[in-house]
């Protein structure tokens, strides 16, 4: 999984159709557990939709597609 996504990354398929805003790191800092993201996406009628890396993850193996 790339964690670098750029804003403006589109996720589509599966009936989504959104934009990425922000990319969060959620690990803290000195923890030995593998880095966790949370994505922000912005829908078509400007709400937010919010994923972890691995909820994004299991879109990804469902189908969806990620554009940058």
């Amino acid at each position: 999984m790339n964690h670098n996504l750029k804003n403006g990354t589109t996720l589509t398929g599966l009936g989504l159709k959104l934009t990425l805003e922000d990319a969060q790191l959620l690990t803290e800092a000195g923890s030995c557990g593998e880095d966790e993201w949370l994505y922000h996406w912005l829908t078509q009628d400007d709400k937010y939709y919010l994923t972890t890396d691995i909820e994004l993850a299991g879109l990804l193996a469902d189908g969806a597609e990620l554009t940058e």
